[in-house]
């Protein structure tokens, strides 16, 4: 992949109720969703768009764009100086990275240091290779669902009998495929999306611990950080250290 320049960082955090008119640009601009949903027409397509996914802008294309429901948007973007080969409209961030980059890309783009813009094009040309690496590894149709399904509903309890539900499986078949598919079972996959969602706003939020784990499911903080400390083999308190 040929080195691409970023050309500037941006993050908008507004009401659902948020709408951006048709526009266009001369660079290219890429889009990362970190929380609410979106519609989003781009060409001739129009697709909807919630966390995890990223957008690709090519140049000179026009774009619109609107919340849908009734959760905050809170989205990065940021223009490159290269349009990119084969880019598809939408990419899924199904690891997290994707977003752990785009929030370390907006937080370096503040920074005062000289080489700044070395270290912005390195960190862009990473996430580039992620938003590739995305779009090669496609899941099983039936696990992206489930894992949609999954990251729109953290907060809430999620017994497995109601995951299995969404896709009109009984509980045992439903464990079982899922098992076969991903290697791990609906619950060890609901508390990884968990903890990659805590990680990624203990990153990018100064909230505290306790109201970060109640957003992505957890009953108190000690449940979460000992689940987080289990998974990441550091507690959630180390990305908040100065």
């Amino acid at each position: 992949m040929q080195t691409v320049t970023c050309l500037g960082v941006g993050r908008l955090q507004v009401g659902p109720e948020w709408k951006a008119k048709l526009h266009r640009h001369p660079w290219v601009e890429l889009m990362v969703i970190l929380g609410g949903r979106l519609s989003v027409h781009i060409g001739h397509a129009t697709v909807s768009v919630g966390a995890g996914d990223v957008l690709y802008y090519p140049p000179r294309v026009s774009h619109a764009e609107h919340g849908l429901g009734e959760s905050p948007l809170d989205f990065i973007y940021f223009a490159c100086d290269r349009e990119l080969p084969q880019q598809p409209v939408m990419t899924h961030d199904s690891s997290g990275r994707i977003r752990l980059l785009a929030a370390w890309l907006f937080e370096e783009q503040s920074s005062s240091y000289a080489g700044k813009r070395e270290i912005l094009t390195a960190v862009l040309g990473t996430l580039l290779a992620e938003a590739v690496k995305a779009r090669t590894e496609k899941l099983d149709p039936r696990v992206e669902s489930v894992r949609a399904f999954m990251r729109e509903r953290l907060a809430q309890p999620l017994p497995v009998t109601t995951i299995a539900a969404h896709l009109n499986l009984s509980r045992a078949h439903f464990i079982r495929t899922y098992k076969q598919l991903t290697g791990r079972t609906p619950m060890e996959d609901l508390r990884i999306l968990r903890v990659e969602t805590a990680r990624h706003l203990l990153i990018s939020t100064a909230e505290p611990l306790k109201a970060i784990a109640q957003q992505v499911g957890f009953c108190d903080e000690h449940h979460f950080s000992r689940v987080f400390r289990r998974h990441l083999k550091i507690p959630p308190g180390y990305f908040r250290k100065r």
